[in-house]
């Protein structure tokens, strides 16, 4: 029992004997645990902060849009599917606000009932038509507090009151909507082309009588954690059942649009019928009328010619009568009476009024037939004019039931659109990011603690080393291994427990805190964090540092317990002196001085001393290059693939069922380009997502085809990464960009598949693989095409390259090419730029993280290495004291070493932090996006700096443990 309490009170004692050792030993477990599990925690730390905030908003799961918007029977029918636990409709608007002289593009949203919530920062929730809550984004642009009044319009032809009740509103409160998890707001197809945020406005506002869109909950998706596979296999089954509803609901939807159009033209062309019947019936009785009267006319035309043909045969011998009558009337008068006189006389002049008579009877005849004659050509006149009146009335109304016919086969089948939460502006990149710092949480963590754990095994061996006097005195007095084993055991063990512990308790709560809040400054709406604590790691942690340096001490300890208390009582013995290499080389010995000769020859003296130290220093040196190097390549990604690569500076994207009406196309288009004066050139470009796949190994990438080849090598730059040397596009093969070309194994000279849509894939040559950080692309010729596919490109887009003018008024040119119809958007790479550098620049504190845990690293590694090698030589460096050297000389006596060590380390780590770099870097980079394998000089000269500033700190604390070493009881300490 006595024993044991002796026992227990030598460790308490050993522990405030040696205690800058043991805090030491404490800080390096502490800061490789809390480094290795803090990081190691950070990905899911940001998956579960992302995950509370989409529950907590009640974030959909599923989007439903469709070209001809949805009803309340998709609704209904969607909420039947096997999965869905709710179906919510929505309307959305996209206005343009001027605010400040500046048109902004503002998606109005219908505001939510259970999905999607917002959450309110400042003022209410509209409760009126005339109000709305607007984007948080918007309270800094606009300029505008609570109860000021914004309006909107269209920004089409079409007027914005056609669809919304109101169009000016008064502004009830800001907020963030889980729609929009980051800065970005998403595409538009008017004004500027880019939505700049969003207003939530009450549902009455909305005249249309259809809904924008569906938002759907899967019912086993709330369970899992969000950005997560498990989250998405959860999804995937419920989406796929969604889109299998697509073609009966598609069809229904069609169905129900096209019913009244097409009953009203079946009912158009039954009244046609009517009234083309109808008018031909009126037509048929006028023209028999007219039939009719015509050949009346022409008997009575026939009567009279043959009455005055009658007339004319019996007048000359009527008259010739009358005049013999007349003859033997005068011959006679002598023989006849005055009566028999004016009885003849009076027969002779009937006859002759009989002959005028007749001739009257036919002159009238003839007018009354010439009478007739003339109202029956009017009347056929009339009968003309109205049959061309019925038949241009009966063609104009054939032509509007043919125009209707087209518009109606112009209403095309409706689409769905089903889409997941990948689709929300920036919700895929907070994934991204979490996968990346869980990739940088593999790697850069594990080499932080294997150096920490190997300078701590170090320091708890060469503690065992030194106390081996005492081993041999415990093992005199009758000690058992066991018991002697147990100090330094308990000794190692509480060290690294505890350090494990405060590192665990500290770690996993600060390095997730300022991940996620650097990441904050891109995803504003992630107000609430999540950091538990992850025990999976934490034990992890704990237990290999436990294992590794508790292990040391044991394997240390029975090293030496396995000796005979002799020869454990006894120091060992010194090692014998040797030349060095440089002693060898005369010309620079012989100028070297008595302390610079002394340095050189105990550098080399303790090779097991110099290659631990080397080791740690060159370690952390290059974790701290990695952590500058991340920076270089993170940092650099938008200026390397914007400045030195693609160099346009917009992508106008097309309405192909607009240029397809166009006669010349091109024509027209090149002279929309060239009347803008802010575009120095443009290229034509047809740009397509393919598969491309070799073997087993397949990527998304981008396939881009230029009519004119020159005019695309002036918007583009083909060239190695590593040689700079430049490429020319030829029809003999396609390019493709590096980090595609590696993850498909292939290079220059082999072949690729490249597969679209649902056509069978086609194999193109590899001609080379160009400088490229985000995205992949295969870049090819017009011609290259036409080889491969067999079929001539469809060009759907505008590569534009803008002169200062155009980059400094970007939006109105924006404006102006989206007022053309041929023009369905206008994307710029400034704003994709902007979004790429935000997005980095929250890595860049992460970045800052990384050097200073390494710097402290850096710092404790050098303070214990030369804590250890005070604490073996102190009888060496006490009988240089008692030589007389002053405290200065011989701090100088351990400085050089300390320096040319720390000189030989930085060096070291400088190749150390290249290599790590580049298999980080690897590690690290996910699909579509490279970073920069490159490192700045500067970054180098940093790390190197910073080496030697912790080395000349820890020199200056360690001057005063040179300074309390007493000469006489270092000599005595071995008797």
């Amino acid at each position: 029992m006595a024993r044991k309490k002796a026992l227990n009170k030598d460790i308490r004692v050993e522990i405030k004997k040696s205690l800058g050792r043991y805090i030491s030993i404490f800080l390096i477990v502490a800061l490789g645990v809390s480094f290795f599990s803090g990081l190691r925690s950070t990905e899911s730390d940001m998956r579960y902060t992302g995950d509370a905030f989409s529950d907590a908003s009640n974030l959909m799961d599923i989007r439903v849009i469709s070209t001809m918007g949805l009803t309340d029977d998709d609704v209904e029918a969607l909420s039947q599917v096997e999965g869905i636990s709710g179906a919510e409709p929505s309307y959305m608007k996209d206005a343009i606000t001027k605010q400040n002289e500046t048109d902004y593009v503002v998606e109005l949203l219908s505001m939510p009932e259970k999905m999607n919530q917002i959450q309110v920062t400042e003022g209410r929730l509209p409760e009126k038509e005339n109000e709305c809550l607007l984007d948080n984004r918007l309270k800094k642009a606009f300029e505008v507090k609570v109860g000021d009044t914004i309006s909107f319009v269209s920004g089409t032809d079409t007027e914005l009151s056609e669809d919304l009740t109101q169009t000016s509103y008064t502004v009830t409160g800001f907020g963030d909507s889980p729609l929009f998890i980051s800065m970005e707001r998403g595409s538009s197809m008017i004004g500027s082309g880019q939505i700049n945020g969003f207003a939530i406005v009450q549902k009455d506002v909305f005249t249309q009588d259809y809904y924008t869109q569906i938002y759907l909950t899967a019912a086993d998706a709330y369970d899992e954690i969000a950005f997560t596979d498990a989250y998405t296999q959860a999804v995937e089954p419920v989406q796929k059942r969604v889109e299998a509803l697509e073609e009966e609901r598609c069809q229904a939807r069609y169905d129900e649009v096209t019913k009244e159009p097409r009953q009203e033209l079946n009912d158009a062309r039954k009244t046609w019928q009517e009234e083309k019947d109808n008018a031909d019936s009126e037509l048929d009785d006028a023209r028999a009328k007219l039939d009719d009267g015509w050949a009346q006319l022409s008997d009575a035309k026939d009567q009279l010619a043959e009455g005055r043909k009658e007339y004319e045969q019996n007048y000359e011998t009527t008259v010739e009568q009358l005049k013999q009558q007349q003859a033997q009337l005068d011959a006679g008068k002598a023989m006849m009476s005055e009566d028999q006189i004016a009885q003849a006389q009076g027969q002779i002049d009937a006859a002759y009024a009989a002959l005028d008579e007749a001739k009257n009877t036919l002159d009238q005849s003839e007018a009354q037939i010439k009478e007739n004659e003339e109202e029956l050509t009017k009347q056929e006149e009339t009968y003309e004019s109205s049959k061309a009146e019925a038949k241009q009335k009966l063609d104009d109304a054939w032509k509007e039931i043919e125009d209707g016919q087209k518009e109606l086969d112009d209403i095309k089948m409706p689409t769905w659109q089903v889409i997941n939460r990948e689709s929300l502006p920036g919700y895929t990149d907070y994934g991204s990011n979490a996968e990346r710092m869980g990739a940088i949480g593999t790697v850069f963590p594990a080499i932080f603690f294997l150096v920490a754990a190997l300078v701590a095994l170090t320091a708890i061996t060469r503690m065992v080393e030194e106390q081996r006097t005492l081993i041999g005195t415990y093992k005199a007095l009758g000690y058992s291994k066991a018991a002697i084993a147990k100090k330094y055991l308990l000794y190692a063990l509480s060290a690294t427990l505890g350090g494990s512990i405060v590192g665990v308790l500290i770690g996993e709560k600060l390095f997730p805190f300022i991940v996620i809040v650097s990441y904050r400054l891109m995803y504003a709406s992630l107000l609430k964090l999540v950091i538990p604590y992850n025990w999976h790691y934490a034990i992890l942690s704990t237990a290999l540092a436990v294992f590794s340096v508790t292990f040391a001490a044991f394997v240390a300890c029975y090293r030496e317990l396995y000796a005979q208390p002799a020869v454990l009582m006894r120091p060992v013995a010194p090692k014998p002196g040797k030349r060095v290499l440089l002693e060898r080389i005369g010309f620079i010995w012989k100028h070297l001085s008595f302390s610079q000769k002394n340095t050189f020859r105990n550098l080399f003296r303790y090779k097991k001393r110099l290659i631990m130290t080397v080791f740690g220093i060159g370690c952390t040196t290059g974790l701290m290059v990695v952590g500058f190097g991340l920076k270089d390549s993170i940092m650099n990604i938008a200026s390397l693939q914007y400045d030195n690569i693609q160099l346009y500076d917009a992508m106008a994207a097309l309405n192909t069922d607009e240029t397809d009406k166009l006669d010349d196309p091109d024509k027209t288009l090149n002279e929309i380009m060239e009347k803008e004066s802010g575009i120095e050139t443009f290229a034509k470009v047809s740009m397509k997502s393919m598969d491309i796949s070799s073997g087993s190994n397949v990527r998304t990438a981008y396939t881009v085809v230029c009519k004119d080849a020159q005019a695309l090598e002036s918007m583009m730059v083909f060239q190695s990464r590593t040689t700079k040397k430049t490429y020319e596009l030829t029809d003999d093969g396609v390019i493709l960009t590096e980090q595609m070309a590696e993850a498909l194994g292939v290079g220059e000279g082999d072949t690729v598949s490249i597969t679209s849509g649902e056509n069978a894939p086609v194999t193109a040559v590899v001609a080379h693989v160009m400088e490229n950080y985000l995205m992949h692309y295969v870049y090819m010729t017009e011609g290259c095409y036409e080889k491969v596919f067999q079929t001539e490109p469809e060009y759907n887009m505008y590569w534009l390259k803008l002169n200062k003018d155009g980059r400094a008024n970007e939006d109105a040119l924006g404006q102006r090419l989206m007022d053309h119809d041929e023009i369905l958007t206008v994307t710029y790479v400034s704003t994709t730029r902007e979004m790429i550098d935000g997005m980095l620049s929250s890595l860049y504190i992460i970045v800052v993280v990384l050097v200073i845990s390494a710097s402290l690293l850096a710092f404790v590694v050098i303070y214990n290495l030369n804590n250890i090698n005070i604490s073996e030589r102190k009888r060496e460096l006490a009988t240089i004291k008692l030589l007389g050297f002053y405290d200065s000389e011989v701090a100088m006596y351990v400085y050089r070493e300390n320096i040319w060590l720390t000189l030989i380390g930085a060096f070291a780590g400088i190749f150390i932090g290249k290599v790590l770099h580049g298999f980080i870097i690897k590690t690290v980079q996910v699909n579509q996006v490279m970073f920069g394998l490159d490192i700045s000089v500067p970054s180098y000269i940093y790390s190197m700096v910073l080496a030697f500033i912790f080395s000349m700190a820890v020199n200056g604390v360690m001057y005063f443990q040179l300074k309390k070493i007493d000469m006489i009881e270092s000599l005595k300490s071995v008797e």
